[in-house]
């Protein structure tokens, strides 16, 4: 009896807006005390700034995280889309990404709140890292620092490639496993010798991805970025800022991410070409195809090549490497800027926005959106941008759902939103 009302007693206290009121009381309170007078910088909030809100909620939030919501609500992605997007009852169609010039934190979170996709411009070309990030300053401040280098047999990493290339007798064509990069660690300095190497060719592609700036050069790296300059983004849950340098070559798969994402391009550029996260888009895309995951190893041989001198490296794919068939993978094996109509036929309805995001720009990348991304180096052969991801303002469970729910950590920018909304309407 005791553990049943200790039980109930728990769930009484799974709910968002006490977990909210909690933390506005602790930022009243907080600055409130003499000692802290004055130093509120956002009224809206109590005087706790995003990040503290947020960083307060997570701690407060953090036991009852794997427990259902009661408080769960959904909402149709069409009518979210459907503020803005005027192709949303078409397929087939090819449109550009909207574009805009220093946004304000409204402005901002307008395109947020409709889930548009944006090119911001007027901001990473002011920044010290746009000026500064020369292979030379690269290497004088990150040589020694240890780094993990994606390799792969294609540019486009972390992607479906046919089963058959792991086990022709076990499995079928048509029949897809999502291929990890392989990984080496070692040196920045080595990485940047392997990318400049004759090792870097149409077989062999390096990728540094999914890096956390804060591990280079102590940290010091991050602060040639004017993070003054995002505060148009402020109200964003931020969960990680990573760095992506390539020579170029370098790409990814159709995939979606369940984060918010920012990606701003100091060297070089990528095109984003986008689907939107509909039940029907998804269908054409193939998307949610049962497929195994595995991770690709890269190796040198012991055979050299008469042509440069060097040993030859080879992939090895290990079938007992594989994991188990994932129904619900984030991974298609369409592609689009080398469709294959008549192995995806489907796939010519679908609707595509392109984002050519130049050197000096940032892409607000909504969460959910399916894209692919190919990238340019710059005339010195690189290809750098730094993201942040952000939580979601709308929770997607899996690829197949037709429903979004609204994250209630974002509470309490709740009335800005449903005012953007409503003049939307």
């Amino acid at each position: 009896l005791e553990e049943d009302e200790t039980a109930k007693a728990y769930a009484a206290l799974n709910e968002y807006a006490l977990h909210h009121q909690v933390v506005r009381d602790f930022c009243e309170g907080y600055y409130e005390n003499e000692n802290n007078a004055g130093k509120s910088s956002n009224p809206d909030l109590h005087g706790c700034t995003y990040e503290e809100y947020y960083a307060c909620l997570e701690v407060i939030r953090k036991p009852y995280e794997n427990l259902f919501d009661p408080g769960r609500a959904r909402i149709d992605p069409k009518k979210v889309l459907g503020l803005w997007y005027t192709d949303i009852q078409k397929t087939g169609t090819r449109s550009k990404c909207a574009r805009i010039h220093k946004p304000t934190r409204e402005e901002f979170m307008a395109f947020v709140a409709r889930s548009e996709p944006v090119i911001i411009t007027g901001l990473v070309s002011e920044w010290d890292a746009s000026k500064k990030w020369t292979w030379k300053y690269l290497l004088e401040h990150m040589k020694d620092d240890s780094v993990v280098v994606s390799v792969s047999p294609n540019p486009y990493f972390d992607g479906p490639e046919e089963a058959t290339l792991w086990d022709k007798e076990q499995f079928q064509k048509g029949e897809y496993v999502v291929a990890r990069p392989a990984q080496l660690t070692v040196p920045f300095e080595k990485y940047v010798q392997l990318l400049k190497s004759p090792y870097s060719d149409n077989s062999t592609y390096f990728y540094l991805q999914y890096m956390p700036l804060k591990l280079f050069n102590g940290g010091k790296l991050a602060d040639d970025i004017d993070r003054s300059s995002l505060k148009f983004a402020d109200f964003l849950d931020e969960k990680l800022q990573l760095l992506w340098l390539g020579d170029g070559r370098n790409g990814g798969a159709i995939h979606n991410d369940r984060q918010e994402n920012l990606m701003a391009m100091i060297s070089g550029t990528k095109v984003f070409r986008l689907v939107p996260p509909l039940p029907e888009m998804t269908d054409y895309l193939y998307a949610g195809m049962p497929m195994r995951g595995g991770s690709l190893k890269f190796r040198w041989t012991k055979t050299v090549d008469p042509a440069t001198g060097l040993f030859k490296t080879e992939f090895v794919r290990d079938i007992n490497s594989l994991s188990e068939v994932n129904p619900y993978q984030s991974y298609t094996a369409v592609r689009i800027d080398k469709p294959e109509y008549e192995r995806f036929p489907k796939s010519k309805k679908l609707n595509v926005i392109e984002c050519h995001v130049k050197q000096g720009e940032i892409l607000y990348n909504p969460a959910h959106w399916w894209h692919e991304v190919t990238s340019t180096g710059d005339s010195t052969g690189k290809s750098l941008g730094v993201n942040w991801f952000f939580a979601p303002l709308y929770n997607h469970i899996f690829t197949n759902d037709t429903f979004w729910e609204p994250n209630r950590n974002y509470m309490p920018i709740g009335k800005p939103i449903e005012t953007v909304m409503k003049e939307k309407n």
